[in-house]
Formats: structure tokens, C-alpha cells, sequence
């Protein structure tokens, strides 16, 4: 008895790419206990993992001061407060990173002023003939 087996193959094509960042984190300027959040979106197959850096090593959110948030494609990481001797001038970097290929990364740099410094202010200058209001900085 001859027994004859056929056997179907199917061929599936998965295309991988190596991550890259669609939005990449601004550099932002914020007052000395204030709040800043940076957000960073990535693409590639399959979707890469986003996470953070600053001064080269991986936020830890277990410190109470930093925060992220996941969001499809993207992550988000929040600082509050910000400390100026502790921030100041420092970069963050976010990092995508799917296994294919190298990471991804693009980096911001948070700046950050005293306490009622560096923000617009209206000042009110009177004349003889009207008032009127100008813009000043005080950075």
C-alpha cells in the first residue's frame, strides 16, 4: 500500500525595520520648581520600545521627581519639580530601540531659571498724552 502525502507550504514575508524617531523631545526652558514634560514618538517594525535617558543612563522612575506615560508609538516623560542645581543644562534623550538594527535616539536640553525670572511681563508705561503697555523680559 503506498501511502502519498502532499504537503502545502505557506511562505509569510515579515519586513522589519530598524526604529526611528518621527517626534523628537524639544529643548525646553523652565522655572525652577516648575514642571516639564518632553514627549518623543517612534516608528519601525515591530514597534520599538521608547524610553528615556539623562546624562547617559536610563530614568528610573522609581525616584518620586520623574514620571513617563506610554502612548502608542510614543512615550512621554515628565520632571516635577525641576531642580535648577540638579537640571540645569542637562540633556535628556529618548530612545527607541526594536531590536533591529541600532537604536534610535534624539536628545533635548532642559534649561532651567530661578523662580520669577525669565518669564514675559507686561509693564505699564504712563505719558503725557496715553498710556500704553510694552512687553519686557527680564532674562
Amino acid at each position: 500500500m503506498l501511502i502519498a502525502s502532499v504537503a502545502f507550504c505557506r511562505v509569510v514575508s515579515v519586513c522589519s525595520d530598524a526604529p526611528k524617531v518621527t517626534v523628537a523631545p524639544r529643548d525646553q526652558h523652565v522655572a525652577d520648581n516648575g514642571i516639564v514634560s518632553f514627549f518623543c514618538k517612534a516608528s519601525g517594525n515591530p514597534a520599538p520600545d521608547v524610553h528615556w535617558r539623562k546624562d547617559g543612563r536610563r530614568v528610573s522612575t522609581a525616584r518620586t521627581r520623574y514620571s513617563t506615560v506610554n502612548m502608542p508609538h510614543g512615550n512621554v516623560l515628565r520632571v516635577e519639580p525641576v531642580r535648577a542645581a540638579r537640571d540645569h543644562d542637562n540633556s535628556v534623550e529618548c530612545v527607541a530601540d526594536n531590536g533591529v538594527g541600532e537604536p534610535a535616539t534624539a536628545a533635548a536640553t532642559l534649561s532651567v531659571y530661578p523662580e520669577g525670572q525669565g518669564a514675559l511681563r507686561l509693564s505699564v508705561c504712563l505719558s503725557l498724552r496715553r498710556p500704553r503697555v510694552e512687553p519686557s523680559c527680564t532674562c
